[in-house]
């Protein structure tokens, strides 16, 4: 699944396993799996913190 789009992190994955293929699965266990197989989302967000120098 990450594969096929890497912008997916763990909350997406859960998301279409839930939804796709009927899969129940807790948060923690995906976050967990996802950790150990080093998949991460490739969406950077923009640090907006500080408008002034």
């Amino acid at each position: 699944m990450h594969t096929e789009s890497p912008d997916k992190g763990y909350r997406r994955i859960r998301d279409d396993l839930e939804r796709y293929h009927g899969i129940d699965v807790n948060d923690k266990r995906v976050l967990r799996i996802c950790r150990k197989l080093n998949i991460k989302s490739t969406i950077k967000y923009s640090n907006n913190g500080c408008t002034r120098q």
